[in-house]
């Protein structure tokens, strides 16, 4: 199999990437050697597959805030949050997952030239595969989970955006195990896993899997000028006939859909209404992590994986942290 870097985050544009195979790629960056895995659109196809990745870059304000357990809580955070979103779209799937690190109290940025003091995670599940665009819609997902936790916002500020949107896009190029950005010393460095789990183009497991196809978000639509009937119709021409059958096909579609809408809402009542007698009866039931995780599951499937089952699973873990409102307000109903 063809894989494609560079040995230079500044590579020429009109310069080919250089190519290699997977042995001649994991050899090179076992060897320290600078290496960037250039996930090319030029030569993948949109479909194309790649190994899930996830980064985590975050800058401190004050560098005096720079200690490794801090470190340690947000990469474990992080994964864990990686792992239980994952469960909940793939209920019977175990994700393994690998991580490499690039932390630095004091360094220069090379773009900015100002000094910055930075925690930066780089994730990989290993048996997992997706197009670039459904891991964008993934980690869409994943942030909104997160915002709604706590835990790691105890070592970090809070943002909507705990892992980073932006390495999905055209021609990335992903610096590799051992190297660092230029004039950094900033290496990553493995943490957990082998050289092969951090190869994303290519080096897949035998149990590698496929992951489920995330619904595009939905696009708003203005609705059509209705004009009013006149009194005499002319004769319809074959074509126009037809445009009409297709006009009334549609909005079949949009009643089924509407439905279907109906029906999610009707569920995630019930499903919250569930949860708040829970509450009431035990407010510490869902602070264990495999009870949190096994409502993960029933909220994706009866929703079919939709917003409004994402949405009602943000509330709820909002509800979550203060029980004891929960039990008055269900009380007083």
């Amino acid at each position: 199999m063809t894989l494609y870097y560079t040995n230079s985050l500044f590579w020429k544009r009109e310069k080919p990437f250089l190519t290699t195979n997977e042995d001649e790629l994991i050899e090179r960056v076992s060897n320290g050697l600078e290496t960037y895995e250039v996930l090319s659109d030029d030569d993948f196809k949109d479909d194309y597959k790649y190994k899930m990745y996830l980064d985590i870059d975050y800058k401190l304000k004050n560098p005096e805030e720079f200690d490794e357990d801090k470190c340690e809580m947000i990469e474990m955070y992080g994964g864990e949050y990686i792992e239980m979103c994952v469960k909940a779209l793939m209920p019977d799937f175990e994700p393994k997952i690998s991580t490499a690190t690039s932390h630095s109290q004091k360094y220069i940025e090379f773009k900015t030239k100002k000094e910055t003091s930075k925690i930066s995670v780089r994730y990989w599940i290993t048996n997992l595969r997706a197009t670039k665009n459904q891991q964008k819609l993934f980690v869409n997902k994943l942030n909104k989970i997160a915002y709604s936790e706590d835990g790691i916002w105890k070592y970090m500020e809070k943002t909507p955006d705990l892992f980073d949107k932006g390495i999905y896009d055209t021609n990335r190029k992903m610096r590799c195990v051992g190297t660092s950005k230029p004039n950094e010393n900033r290496p990553l460095v493995l943490k957990h896993g082998e050289i092969k789990d951090t190869i994303i183009s290519g080096c897949f497991a035998d149990d590698i899997t496929d992951f489920v196809e995330l619904p595009e978000p939905k696009s708003k639509t203005t609705k059509k000028e209705i004009k009013p009937k006149k009194e005499t119709k002319p004769k319809k021409s074959k074509e126009e006939d037809e445009a009409e059958t297709d006009d009334e096909t549609q909005t079949t579609v949009s009643h089924t859909s509407s439905r279907d809408t109906e029906k999610i809402n009707e569920d995630c009542e019930k499903i919250r209404q569930i949860f708040e007698a829970i509450l009431v009866a035990d407010p510490h039931y869902f602070d264990k992590y495999e009870m949190w995780s096994q409502l993960g599951y029933l909220i994706h499937n009866q929703t079919n994986g939709s917003d409004e089952g994402c949405d009602l699973f943000l509330e709820l873990s909002n509800l979550r942290e203060t029980p004891q409102e929960v039990s008055s307000n269900t009380a007083s109903k």
